[in-house]
């Protein structure tokens, strides 16, 4: 009887070494940059001229750009990722632990000197502060690169990237010029919402109020400002790059340049329902709601709306055939247990949909929240033939993988004020809020950690490797996918993105180990649940 394969014998034996030290770079950089996030705020950055200026105007935006320009740069190099395996399958060198010190001696400079940039003015007593509080964090950086793999292997990697590096620098340029234009429109494009909403809101409300001066428009009883952020230019942008990419991915199944006229129509329409969100958010306030209007409404209806544009984008632009290639006119397949896809992405789309449909009918206290639970059991329900095929098979290693998240959650989760019990749980009766109680845990531990592995790991880790994902290994690992899966599922997680991406990255590791699903799903599971009883424990709200 053989033996069960070990750790290191499946599939890791054949990751190159060079590529492990690397992700650990990564997964270490992306620690200290989220430590960094939480305990020191640019807004905070004093103004006294200088390079504290403009670290305050600009640095987010850098930072997004650095990782931009990064992740381009490598994604387009000469031959994409592909061009970069023998690179990464060059032979490990021994760890320099002097250079491992000077990390950790240039981010203890890094920590000094941020109490001294971000107290205040008055705490500055020289103009060089600034400047050496940059140096300390990109030698920081530069020691830890170097540390874990030697200068050969960063400068074969120039080498292999090739054109990469000017294509990431005109990608990470575009974004510059986009955020520039976006402001620049917003500016503008807020007098024409504010009329689009006008003209909405006259014929049903009586008594409206509008002043194109300032931006102002409502009743006597609720009114709002039209901000230029509220123009819909950032969902028109976010439509946008959806659809581009949507086009390219599928290119062969679309008729060019007729398909490109789609794009002009879903940004149209995205800017239409902004403007129907506006005017629906003032009469839910007028009718009394204010709670609703400016608590779930106001954020989640704009992403209902990129969701109603999506998916009529998505289904109708397959279905014309003024759109499709005359050879390849067909009806779209039927969502039924029979789709693999439907089956692995529904429920994760259900919880999705919910969330939405909850939180815009919620104030300050998502009390709809049992939906999420309903629609996942119900999706997961539907398709449960579906997953006969799954492995839901655990081991231990994947729980001890799971507290170890849950503590990397804890860790970063920010440091504000202590956040307790919200007033619409209070509120509730004392059945109600057991009900409640026992729905999010449910979710939490069960539904959720169930679609999203189906979502993420079973699917999208998956299908990045090949077309017929069903097809495609358990236990194959391959740096293209693991990264943009790890990535996906952490930007989900908004705020929280990097810690998010380590999560990602800890759960597809523990799948691909033994090839089984189930690992990943408890392992997210007991970090839910950890993080559960860590708000049980400690009544902080924040860790939920």
């Amino acid at each position: 009887m053989s033996s069960s394969p070990r750790w290191i014998d499946l599939p890791f034996r054949e990751v190159p070494p060079s590529g492990l030290r690397f992700c650990f770079l990564a997964v270490l950089l992306a620690v200290e940059m989220c430590a960094a996030s939480i305990l020191l705020d640019c807004a905070d950055l004093s103004t006294s001229g200088g390079l504290a200026t403009g670290i305050r105007h600009y640095g987010p935006f850098l930072v997004r750009a650095s990782v931009l320009f990064l992740a381009a740069s490598l994604m387009l190099g000469r031959k994409g990722p592909a061009g970069l395996s023998s690179v990464f399958r060059s032979p490990a060198a021994p760890l320099n632990y002097a250079l491992l010190g000077a990390h950790g001696a240039a981010m203890a400079a890094f920590v000094f000197l941020s109490g001294r940039l971000f107290a205040g003015p008055s705490s500055i007593t020289a103009v060089w502060v600034p400047y050496l509080w940059v140096l300390s964090g990109l030698a920081g950086v530069l020691a830890a690169a170097l540390a874990l793999l030697p200068f050969s292997f960063w400068r074969e990697t120039v080498r292999a990237v090739g054109l990469g590096w000017i294509w990431g620098a005109a990608v990470a340029a575009a974004a510059a010029l986009v955020r520039t234009a976006a402001m620049t429109l917003w500016a503008s494009s807020s007098a024409i919402t504010f009329q689009a909403v006008r003209l909405i809101l006259q014929p049903v409300l009586p008594g409206l109020k509008a002043n194109p001066a300032t931006a102002d428009i409502g009743t006597d009883r609720f009114s709002v400002t039209i901000a230029p952020e509220c123009s819909g230019y950032e969902g028109v942008g976010l439509f946008l790059v959806f659809s581009a990419a949507w086009l390219f991915f599928f290119r062969k199944e679309y008729k060019f340049p007729a398909a490109l006229a789609l794009i002009p129509a879903g940004a149209l329409l995205m800017w239409i329902l902004n403007a129907l969100r506006i005017a629906t958010l003032i009469l839910i306030g007028h009718a009394g709601a204010e709670g609703i209007a400016f608590g779930g409404f106001h954020s989640e209806a704009g992403w209902i709306g990129f969701i109603v544009t999506a998916i009529l984008f998505c289904v109708l632009s397959r279905r014309l055939r003024l759109f499709q290639p005359a050879s390849e006119v067909q009806a779209e397949p039927v969502l039924t247990d029979a789709n693999p896809v439907a089956a692995y992405l529904m429920p994760f789309l259900a919880i999705l949909a919910a969330s939405l449909v909850a939180r815009a009918g919620s104030a300050d206290f998502e009390w709809l929240y049992p939906l999420r639970l309903l629609a996942a059991i119900a999706a997961l329900w539907y398709f449960r033939r579906a997953y006969r095929g799954v492995d839901w098979r655990f081991g231990p290693l994947a729980a001890a993988a799971g507290l170890a998240v849950a503590g990397l959650w804890a860790w970063t989760t920010p440091s504000t004020a202590r956040t307790g019990l919200p007033a619409g749980f209070v509120a509730m009766p004392a059945v109600l809020q057991a009900f409640w109680l026992a729905c999010r845990l449910l979710a939490a531990v069960v539904t959720v950690p169930v679609a999203e592995e189906l979502a993420f790991r079973g699917f999208l880790l998956r299908r990045l490797s090949g077309a017929d994902f069903e097809s495609v290994d358990w236990r194959k690992f391959a740096w293209f996918p693991f990264l943009v899966s790890s990535v996906a599922f952490g930007a989900m997680h908004e705020s929280r993105w990097l810690a998010g991406i380590v999560a990602g990255a800890a759960y597809a590791l523990i799948q691909i180990r033994r090839g089984r699903l189930g690992d990943a799903v408890l392992a997210h599971a007991v970090t839910n649940a950890a993080l559960a009883g860590l708000v049980w424990y400690t009544g902080d709200w924040r860790y939920w």
